[in-house]
């Protein structure tokens, strides 16, 4: 999947889908870094919603910045206060 996303981004190197899918597949690979830059160029492109907050609360508690997730966690308490977390789908593999 990896080779075909990065083909992707190089033809539409904005592409929300991508960017999103990238970020996904870095996370569930364990690369928190990457993933972390991934969700990070998706945001520059477009307002993020539930999922993707949730997301970035995964990569970063995985990355062990408990700030920077508390910030993710912020964001979707204030822009979405009815909503009750889901269980994380898709971990990192170990």
């Amino acid at each position: 999947a990896e080779p075909a996303l990065r083909k992707g981004l190089e033809i539409d190197p904005d592409g929300p889908a991508l960017l999103e899918q990238m970020a996904r597949l870095q996370y569930r690979q364990g690369n928190f870094m990457g993933a972390r830059a991934f969700l990070q160029r998706r945001e520059s492109v477009g307002e993020i919603g539930i999922e993707l907050l949730e997301l970035g609360i995964a990569i970063e508690e995985g990355a062990g910045d408990r700030a920077a997730a508390e910030r993710y966690r912020t964001r979707l308490r204030q822009g979405y206060p009815d909503h009750t977390p889901t269980a994380r789908e898709g971990s990192p593999q170990s």
